[in-house]
């Protein structure tokens, strides 16, 4: 199966994103203040491995929430991919998850663009995504988001 990879050139945040139920987990502190939002989340387990990889400035974990559950979230990593080659100065987006009981409110594209507005604050500007070539939901969030036709493709 195709696995489409995707680069977005983004300079400007998105306007008028809604960010108030928007949490980046860009640092060891952050994530530890919001550790028992994850686990009821992720289970204790995969809390652990976030925190455990929120020591690294390379890795960010986002998600939105709704009277205190996760309904949207997704992680980012900067300057690294394990299945193509990115620059140091690249972000790749990745693992992106929504409640099944929230899918087709447009969650996914609004988590990822508060995300990329968040790193572009913060002087990012090169975005990556991959996703299967049978994901029409997420090729949909892909495409609303701005990402273009697919620039590679690798099999999984």
């Amino acid at each position: 199966m195709k696995e489409y990879v995707f680069k977005l050139n983004q300079k400007h945040a998105f306007p008028d994103i809604d960010t108030s139920d928007f949490v980046m987990l860009d640092s060891f502190s952050k994530t530890l203040k919001h550790i028992s939002i994850m686990t009821a989340h992720l289970g204790v387990s995969k809390s652990l491995v976030q925190l455990i990889k929120s020591f690294f400035p390379s890795r960010n974990f986002y998600f939105l929430k709704q009277d205190g559950v996760v309904i949207n979230c997704g992680e980012l990593t900067v300057g690294f991919c394990r299945f193509y080659d990115v620059k140091s100065t690249d972000v790749v987006i990745g693992s992106l998850w929504t409640d099944p009981k929230h899918r087709g409110k447009g969650l996914a594209s609004r988590g990822m663009q508060a995300a990329i507005n968040f790193m572009i604050a913060n002087g990012w500007s090169n975005f990556y995504i991959d996703t299967q070539e049978n994901n029409v939901g997420m090729l949909k969030a892909i495409e609303k988001i701005g990402f273009q036709h697919p620039i590679t493709y690798y099999e999984i």
